[in-house]
């Protein structure tokens, strides 16, 4: 097996492979999901969620449909309800359906702080690190035949956030974000 270049040169496989861990880059497997296309299109499961930065308690709004305007205003009304008796802040990116007038507006009379992050930064989001653990638990290298079974491992994994995975989540969960002191910024 070769590899043709555009000036005439033939490499063998190893050479190029060689040329490839030269440059820093590994071979990595490929493989494909066993799954046929679904014709109705894409299914989705989408799960809007709102963690107590202190207890790790978690409230969430989820749907099969798209997440609007309407679904921010169900969770802040579950947040509400928690009356919690402390002045909330609800940290959120800069996603339209969350900017919204009719977002700000309930917000404001549930008084309810919006903290929106700067564009791309949701490594300053706390839940951030919570959708990377539910990923790792329910979703990677996992395929479900069924989209029943797909929503129910996602759940599965958020309704134990208080249970079988706090030990997990709570060492994952801290208030200790990574800041930069005296960085050198360089502009060309």
């Amino acid at each position: 097996m070769s590899a043709q270049l555009l000036r005439g040169l033939k490499r063998s496989l190893p050479q190029v492979e060689q040329f490839l861990k030269q440059m820093g880059l590994k071979c990595r497997k490929v493989g494909c999901l066993p799954a046929k296309a679904d014709p109705a299109g894409r299914q989705r499961f989408n799960v809007l969620a709102a963690l107590n930065a202190v207890t790790h308690d978690l409230v969430m709004v989820t749907n099969e449909r798209y997440l609007t305007a309407t679904s921010v205003c169900e969770l802040l009304q579950q947040v509400s309800a928690l009356k919690l008796g402390l002045s909330l802040t609800l940290v959120l990116d800069n996603a339209r359906y969350q900017k919204c007038a009719l977002v700000q507006a309930l917000a404001a009379t549930l008084n309810i702080e919006l903290l929106y992050l700067p564009a791309y930064s949701p490594n300053l989001n706390l839940i951030e690190r919570l959708w990377k653990f539910v990923n790792k638990e329910a979703l990677y290298s996992k395929y479900y035949q069924e989209f029943t079974a797909f929503k129910a491992a996602i759940t599965a994994v958020l309704n134990e956030t208080s249970g079988k995975h706090k030990q997990a989540l709570d060492s994952l969960l801290t208030l200790r974000f990574q800041t930069f002191e005296k960085s050198q910024i360089m502009t060309l």
